[in-house]
């Protein structure tokens, strides 16, 4: 039987808090450039629902949660929900900025949002229509833990598998360990 096809985007770094910046940035595109970021999540959450993708992988620093302000809170459960509705999930592994500790516990995301644990690979299965399609593995980051490329791995023969991360992993280490993408 020939496995399904399944569908991801997989993007990182949206630094939503940060516009774009430089040391001289023309008056006429300033508006443009404080929205930058913005506009460029948005473009990424209109292509997930045109391409009517699976799920959206978030491998970190999507913005810092400390420094982020409401309107930038806003604006990211707004896109969660858009894709909520769809029904497309999103696995998400916090980086430096975005640590899922750190989320405002009043201010709950939509249940197709799913954080990986803090410094620690957890493992899931998605599944469509109630068959295994692809194996998930996911570790948010913390500093102090140093993980290795063996803990996302898995076993030959079994379904598909995605190792979601934040940090530097070398290619040589990532090879034969059982993770069909990185």
């Amino acid at each position: 039987m020939a496995s399904e096809r399944v569908r991801f985007i997989h993007t990182s770094d949206w630094n939503l808090e940060s516009p774009l910046g430089g040391t001289h940035i023309p008056e006429t595109l300033r508006d443009e450039f404080v929205g930058a970021p913005f506009q460029a999540a948005e473009r990424i959450i209109n292509t997930a629902l045109a391409e009517s993708v699976d799920f959206l992988i978030l491998a970190g620093d999507i913005l810092d949660i400390q420094s982020a302000t409401p309107y930038t809170l806003d604006f990211l459960i707004q896109q969660f929900t858009r894709l909520h509705e769809k029904q497309i999930g999103v696995y998400w592994a916090g980086g430096r900025t975005d640590d899922p500790g750190l989320w405002p516990p009043d201010l709950p995301l939509p249940p197709n949002v799913h954080r990986f644990p803090v410094g620690e690979v957890e493992h899931l299965v998605f599944k469509r229509k109630g068959q295994e399609l692809l194996t998930l593995a996911g570790a948010s980051h913390r500093p102090s833990t140093n993980l290795r490329a063996s803990d996302f791995g898995g076993t030959q023969g079994e379904i598909p598998r995605v190792a979601v991360a934040y940090g530097k992993f070398s290619k040589s280490t990532l090879q034969g360990k059982g993770v069909d993408y990185w």
